[in-house]
């Protein structure tokens, strides 16, 4: 007897952790960092309790605030609004904080916004969130049958998710509808997860057997109309092998330090590379720590071109990648986006193409009045430069062109400099070149001061034999 009932307690135990989506299948890594994006979130509404999930999207050290987005008929029904809303942070168990219920909503997305004023408060340093916003899944590759998993509150039990799969019935731009029986009020608001935990949906339809979320890239496009600083972003591919694993950006000019980027202006829209050039890596720009606009995709290459802001926008952050692992002081230049700037752009060679012994240089470029194009080469390795094309460039248009010779006779590295030049510096550029026609003699120069606004470009070439 004692054993029968061993039997059926433990077939109830299996049946109750199915239910509620007790987790066994995903290794705790991969649950706990989606798990920290997601807020639980109740509160009284109309003489009943609600209860729900929302998604962290983004914080603003202007407003000392955190956003998080939610299903509209979680705060709100009809007429009536949530009151004395309270949300659970993963990382601040048994603590929650009040939260203020904003004015923008959506039908259509059933979508509404909460934030928590004061990030200090909630131990959110803008700098190491304790929350990562790069879990954004491809939304575009999904369909009829992949495996999906809502991440909620069932029955006010926090952090919710089944531990069987549910089917993708329907996938399309605007929502995702999914067949699963382990569905109950608590879930919307809530994350929807591909196969690999990556956020594609926001439930709002929790009533089995079939749930239903809008479509991440929607309710991101929605936040960002509506001016929040949205930072949710693709996840990252998994790290490069060899040299990729030390890629590094070599234009835009830019400084290592968020302070100097003011130093480092650059045009709205500018081509970003990186070396090696043949490593394909994630680009994103940010302002004020708030993605403009996202372009995080696994296979751009070398020369893309990025934009960097509206004009005169201020301080941004380029950021590339090949991996989660990429050590963040490799991988960022800071520049500010001002257009009022001149803008300089090498189009011809691409970086890191062979070249012979001669070329031509070309590219685009607005500069100030009385200024001067210049461009110069030196072999890497090597501290002093060579100024080429006889004088500086003649832009027509926008467009420019110089001949360049590589002097060194064995196959060699050689890195291509344009930048930008005051009176002064243009006319010791000139005098070099004229000492050289009486001397024969054309010793190599350390680089010329460049004008204030004009950030220099620059590509490596090979030349072969």
């Amino acid at each position: 007897m004692k054993q029968y009932l061993a039997r059926i307690f433990q077939a109830c135990t299996v049946a109750i952790a199915a239910l509620h989506g007790i987790q066994g299948a995903q290794s705790p890594g991969e649950r706990s960092r989606i798990e920290q994006l997601v807020v639980m979130i109740r509160g009284p509404m109309g003489g009943a309790e609600t209860i729900g999930a929302g998604i962290i999207f983004g914080v603003s050290t202007e407003s000392d605030r955190l956003y998080i987005a939610t299903a509209n008929h979680v705060v709100r029904r009809g007429t009536m609004e949530a009151q004395k809303l309270q949300v659970q942070f993963r990382w601040l168990p048994g603590d929650p904080v009040t939260a203020t219920l904003l004015t923008h909503r959506d039908a259509s997305l059933d979508l509404a916004v909460l934030a928590i004023t004061g990030l200090e408060r909630i131990r959110v340093r803008p700098e190491r969130p304790p929350f990562a916003f790069d879990q954004l899944g491809d939304t575009t590759s999904i369909g009829r049958g992949n495996p999906v998993y809502p991440l909620g509150y069932p029955h006010g039990d926090p952090w919710i998710k089944p531990v069987t799969a549910a089917p993708i019935a329907h996938a399309s731009v605007d929502s995702i509808t999914f067949q699963t029986s382990f569905l109950s009020a608590g879930y919307s608001g809530g994350a929807l997860l591909n196969g690999q935990f990556e956020l594609i949906g926001m439930v709002r339809r929790d009533e089995p057997p079939n749930g239903e979320a809008a479509n991440i890239d929607r309710i991101v496009e929605k936040l960002t109309q509506w001016g929040y600083p949205v930072e949710l972003s693709r996840a990252p591919s998994p790290p490069p092998d060899g040299p990729c694993a030390r890629a590094r950006i070599v234009s835009p000019a830019g400084s290592k330090d968020r302070q100097g980027a003011n130093d480092f202006p650059v045009a709205n829209e500018v081509a970003i590379a990186w070396e090696p050039p043949d490593c394909p890596m994630v680009v994103q720009s940010y302002q004020h720590d708030n993605p403009v606009p996202v372009l995080n995709q696994n296979d751009v290459r070398s020369g893309t071109r990025v934009r960097i802001g509206e004009p005169n926008s201020g301080r941004t952050e380029i950021k590339i990648w090949g991996g989660a692992d990429k050590p963040a002081d490799a991988i960022w230049a800071y520049v500010a986006a001002d257009t009022r700037a001149c803008s300089i752009e090498l189009r011809e060679p691409k970086e890191g193409a062979h070249v012979g012994a001669e070329a031509e240089i070309s590219g685009t470029a607005t500069i100030p009045p009385s200024t001067y194009l210049w461009v110069l080469l030196h072999k890497r390795g090597v501290a002093v430069w060579w100024p080429q094309g006889q004088g500086h460039a003649n832009i027509e248009g926008r467009d420019w062109y110089v001949n360049v010779t590589f002097a060194d006779p064995a196959p060699a590295v050689f890195e291509i400099k344009a930048l930008v030049v005051d009176e002064p510096a243009n006319r010791t550029l000139e005098n070099w070149y004229r000492e050289g026609e009486t001397t024969g003699r054309y010793p190599g120069m350390h680089l010329p001061p460049v004008v204030e606004g004009c950030s220099p470009v620059q590509i490596r070439v090979i030349k072969a034999n």
